[in-house]
């Protein structure tokens, strides 16, 4: 019989899986979800933060950039000492970045930034 094994990659547990396909979806599903759970339980950073946007979705045809179709606006705070927090963000403008930094960060914190 044989078992699941954490650091195993996905595409290569597909061809000896115990469960079936959609057992072991669900399993991942809720993985991420408990993922998820925790990192919104997590305090607001504090002390020397980096934060940065990026768009996430692949190449697409047609306009390119910040307004390109069927991409995603991300937005991340990154700590000194290797903490992440990733969150989409609705617009590439500085009211929608300014309420991800209030929520995810405290304030006098000292943040390095590009333009924005």
């Amino acid at each position: 019989m044989q078992r699941f094994a954490w650091g195993v990659p996905v595409y290569r547990q597909r061809f000896s899986l115990v469960a079936s396909r959609p057992a072991t979806e669900r399993f991942y599903r809720l993985i991420r979800l408990a993922m998820a759970y925790a990192e919104h339980l997590r305090e607001p950073f504090e002390g020397s933060l980096e934060c940065d946007e990026t768009t996430f979705g692949g190449a697409r045809k047609g306009k390119r950039g910040w307004g390109a179709a069927g991409k995603v606006i991300v937005f991340g705070i990154i700590k000194r000492n290797g903490l992440v927090k990733a969150a989409p963000i609705q617009a590439h403008d500085g009211a929608s970045i300014m309420q991800v930094i209030q929520a995810q960060s405290r304030e006098g914190s000292l943040y390095y930034t590009d333009e924005w």
